[in-house]
């Protein structure tokens, strides 16, 4: 899970959403590390997932559904959101 955190975040690293959504490569990649974030999350033991209780287990599993399914294309501001917001804070580039 943590490789592909990181990945996902990497992949976006210095860019703006308006790069961000003229990028298909990079949408492409950080869907598929987020699928895989996702249906890794599926897997964590239970007594995993209550020492970190913090971590919103359920709806990173949920959103793989989103990624996996949609109908009408991958929606460029959640996954924008997704990386953003919730998980680019681990991410610390190099000085």
């Amino acid at each position: 899970m943590i490789e592909n955190i990181d990945k996902a975040a990497e992949f976006v690293a210095g860019y703006t959403y308006d790069r961000f959504v003229d990028d298909d490569r990079t949408i492409y990649a950080v869907v598929r590390a987020l699928k895989i974030v996702s249906e890794a999350s599926r897997h964590v033991p239970e007594e995993i997932k209550k020492r970190h209780a913090a971590i919103e287990w359920q709806a990173i599993g949920a959103a793989g559904n989103v990624y996996r399914h949609g109908d009408h294309g991958v929606n460029t501001d959640v996954v924008w959101d997704a990386v953003n917001r919730r998980i680019s804070r681990r991410f610390e580039p190099p000085p």
